[in-house]
């Protein structure tokens, strides 16, 4: 077989654990390559890297690096000693896909990111109903190779072939993380579960979708996060293993019911089922936040970021974090850093006009806010207003609170406004449009305390008040 022969030819044939290393013990799953003319299939490829990530992670001893980092070198020709310098691991997953007929032809190989040679490589042609398996037994030749124990097998429920593919549509199009990508991964995960509704990672992934519909506010969040929630405790109430699923639940705790302790208890979970799951050490951080522990909160996402260096996300939301707990500077240079990373990405430009608006320096934040229009659009539309209100602008910061009040989305309009209304001293709308967003469970509440934006109503008596109704703990 192939990968007998790459074993014997690199001298790993029986790798122990102690052969292997520490060194070893750090991996990333690349996007596997879709092959062919067929591009259509270019979801099935990012599906299967993301699936056998998620295996690999689950075994001990193993971190992987988050989707996020991983899936940034796909379709760029970088070797893997870059790789891993880049992304901090010794080993590299990466493989190709290709249909061929009624069957699909899976290659994968481990290659040394130290020395660039392949540790492990195997091929496996298999039906379109059968390609679950290939994961597993990739996950245990990854294993083997590595030395890592592959802990208890999990009997897990295989869905029929047309539900898994539509599941990694699913998938493929979550990971976009624009609206579109949200709406049409939605569509998929139901898809999914039309062909099986027993498959619980398919309603893990739909609980992620709307999660995201309502905390980007693309969706009335009275509707997007009770759908999330049953969603998600379908997943559970199914595979109680499920992190994505506990991480989804922690999130709609954090964001939307104000459920302080339930939202530790979820994410905390999360996270012994898999210390590595980026998502639950970004929403859990968010946590420590909320509960005024902003320098926990700093150093629990830097930790991450020190495993996941490249990570656009968690890069920008350390930058966001220390933003909140008042340390501008180093948020500052962290939001830099991300734009060094990524200049198109727009969340860093959104945080960048935060800071200035805060500064008083009106102009850049304007600047960096037209980097970012469908981001200012559905949840940073409070920094526009309160920069015009600030900068003396107050027709146009009045026009704009106008504007929110109609706008795209009913939370975000209301917190925005209310940001508008308070720069301009107006307290008693500020206060309204406060109320409002309340009613409306507007996400962005959970770090009110820390809202620079929300400064000016602070000498109101009425803040106190407000502040005492979200429980912070």
């Amino acid at each position: 077989a192939i990968g007998v022969f790459a074993m014997r030819r690199f001298g790993v044939v029986g790798l122990t654990e102690q052969a292997a290393g520490p060194l070893l013990r750090s991996i990333a799953v690349l996007p596997f390559a879709n092959v062919g003319a067929d591009a259509n299939m270019e979801y099935y490829g990012d599906g299967i890297a993301d699936e056998l990530a998620g295996s690999l992670a689950k075994l001990p001893g193993l971190r992987v690096a988050a989707r996020s980092s991983a899936f940034q070198f796909k379709g760029r020709n970088v070797a893997a000693k870059e790789i891993g310098v880049r992304l901090g691991v010794a080993a590299v997953v990466e493989g190709s896909v290709r249909p061929m007929g009624k069957q699909i032809r899976i290659s994968a190989q481990l290659i040394n990111a130290s020395d660039g040679l392949a540790i492990w490589s195997e091929s496996y042609e298999r039906p379109a109903d059968q390609v679950f398996d290939v994961q597993s037994n990739i996950t245990a030749a990854v294993a083997k190779a590595l030395g890592v124990s592959p802990g208890r097998p999990v009997q897990a429920v295989v869905p029929n072939s047309k539900a898994y593919e539509a599941f990694l549509q699913g998938r493929y199009h979550w990971g976009k993380r624009d609206r579109e990508g949200f709406e049409r991964a939605v569509q998929y995960f139901r898809l999914a579960l039309r062909e099986d509704s027993s498959f619980a990672k398919a309603w893990a992934g739909l609980g992620d979708a709307y999660s995201l519909l309502g905390g980007f506010g693309y969706m009335e969040p009275s509707t997007a996060f009770e759908q999330a929630r049953a969603a998600a405790s379908r997943a559970l109430a199914l595979d109680s293993s499920l992190t994505d699923a506990h991480t989804a639940l922690g999130f709609i705790h954090l964001f939307y019911d104000w459920n302080w302790s339930g939202a530790r208890r979820e994410l905390e979970t999360a996270l012994r089922l898999d210390p590595s799951y980026g998502e639950a050490r970004l929403f859990y951080a968010w946590y420590l936040l909320a509960a005024n522990r902003g320098d926990a909160a700093v150093d629990s996402l830097r930790a991450a970021v020190r495993d996941e260096p490249v990570s656009l996300i968690l890069n920008v939301r350390l930058g966001s974090i220390l933003l909140l707990a008042g340390r501008l500077e180093e948020a500052k240079a962290q939001l830099r850093h991300t734009v060094e990373l990524s200049a198109t990405y727009p969340h860093s430009y959104l945080d960048l006009a935060r800071v200035a608006a805060i500064e008083g320096n009106y102009a850049a934040a304007f600047d960096d806010l037209s980097r970012a229009p469908e981001l200012v659009a559905a949840y940073g539309s409070g920094i526009r207003g309160y920069a015009l209100a600030k900068s003396g602008r107050k027709t146009e910061a009045l026009a704009e609170a106008e504007r929110l009040k109609q706008g795209v989305g009913p939370t975000v309009s209301a917190l925005g406004a209310a940001q508008t209304y308070g720069a301009l001293g107006d307290f008693d709308n500020a206060f309204k449009w406060l109320d409002r967003a309340y009613e409306n469970h507007d996400w962005a509440l959970f770090f009110a305390r820390s809202d620079a934006l929300l400064v000016p109503l602070h000498r109101d008596p009425r803040w106190a008040p407000f502040i005492a109704r979200l429980h912070f703990p």
